[in-house]
């Protein structure tokens, strides 16, 4: 896993809850024995009174984190500073990792099967959230009932289409991307403005018109989950 994948952070902890969620055993520590092996590119992109925790318990978890400042100031904007530490990635896919992505029900090898399968199968872009909405089965019903067809091909662990056919309207920063897919997404929002990574998601998925033949995937089951996805909340 650790020469396909990079994990990519450019953040903060929010509030004191966000932080509770961080320390608890959903939280760093549960990550790092699914990911600790590969290489972390991370931006904490503020000197708050959380940084010096996270700074630590990185250390204490992850032989492989590399810290890369870049401050949030007048001029700080996502997409400018995460082109900048995508320059830092050596592998081919990068996962574009939130703080309260949880991997209580995750396994190391479940997720360096999945890994391999996105390199086997040339995947552009998966999908990591709303896996009740988009996954689960060839054909979900939210995608059937808005006439989207069903999804093409698959691999044993992924429901794979091509962009043309997406359902996703919009492209979610809450994913894994080939590092070329990623820059080049942020290449076409360079100039705004917004200093967090929801800008990504605020207009129409370039994809589906721009690179009709790539391949995007979803998982067929869940693998990593959120306090958005029923039955599951954050640690405290």
């Amino acid at each position: 896993m650790k020469n396909n994948l990079t994990v990519l952070q450019n953040f903060i902890i929010g509030d004191q809850r966000r932080m509770n969620h961080f320390l608890s055993t959903k939280g760093i520590s549960c990550t790092a024995k699914v990911l600790g092996d590969v290489e972390w590119i991370v931006n904490y992109k503020r000197n708050d009174q959380y940084y010096p925790t996270v700074k630590q318990k990185y250390n204490e978890l992850l032989p492989h984190w590399k810290e890369v400042r870049i401050l949030e100031d007048n001029d700080f904007t996502w997409a400018k500073s995460t082109l900048a530490l995508l320059k830092h990635v050596k592998t081919p896919y990068v996962f574009y990792l939130i703080e309260d992505r949880m991997f209580y029900q995750t396994t190391k090898g479940e997720m360096e099967t999945i890994v391999q399968e996105l390199a086997d199968n040339d995947i552009g872009f998966l999908l990591i959230g709303k896996i009740s909405k988009y996954g689960l089965s060839r054909h979900p019903e939210w995608i059937k009932v808005n006439n989207f067809p069903a999804y093409e091909m698959e691999s044993e662990n992924l429901w794979i289409f091509r962009s043309k056919n997406a359902p996703l309207r919009v492209l979610s920063n809450d994913a894994i991307y080939r590092v070329d897919v990623l820059k080049k997404s942020l290449e076409r929002i360079i100039d705004k403005k917004e200093k967090i990574p929801r800008v990504l998601e605020m207009e129409f998925n370039w994809l589906i018109n721009g690179w009709p033949e790539l391949k995007q995937a979803v998982p067929k089951n869940y693998i990593i989950v959120s306090d958005d996805d029923p039955g599951h909340e954050l640690g405290v």
